[in-house]
């Protein structure tokens, strides 16, 4: 029975931020206490995986599945004093999961940005989303 989980896109972005969160958490522990991906979005979510939106269960694998180039893209982006393994990990959720709405053109630059900024404010310290802008910015600039 397809009983499809159904909430707005700004809530599955967010949702999705805390899944790619958890995912960056899990994968620096030890491989006896590591969680799939499909384990995690079924604590998160409370639906199993299948369950879930298409167009969160697909950004949410291409931010996983690209993760390297969207690193590297990402890291282009920080000034020269930054790493992205310095970045919080919340930060570098948010990075992650936008730099890849933007490379894959799923949203226009501006409402990525303006919806990463928002999770920004929420998750991050008082100034972080300035960063998170800044570097978004670049990234679309590229991909405009």
């Amino acid at each position: 029975m397809e009983t499809q989980i159904k909430m707005s896109r700004t809530k599955m972005h967010e949702n999705a931020m805390i899944c790619l969160y958890q995912y960056l958490i899990y994968n620096k522990v030890s491989k006896k206490y590591r969680k799939s991906i499909t384990e995690i979005v079924s604590d998160i979510m409370e639906v199993s995986f299948d369950d879930c939106d298409e167009f969160f269960r697909c950004i949410l694998f291409e931010a996983i599945q690209d993760k390297k180039q969207l690193i590297e893209k990402i890291s282009s982006c920080l000034s020269q004093t930054w790493k992205f393994n310095r970045l919080a990990m919340i930060a570098q959720a948010i990075l992650l999961l936008f730099s890849g709405e933007i490379t894959h053109h799923r949203l226009e630059i501006h409402v990525a940005i303006d919806v990463a900024v928002d999770l920004a404010k929420r998750y991050l310290d008082e100034n972080d989303y300035k960063y998170i802008h800044a570097v978004l910015d670049r990234i679309g600039k590229e991909y405009a």
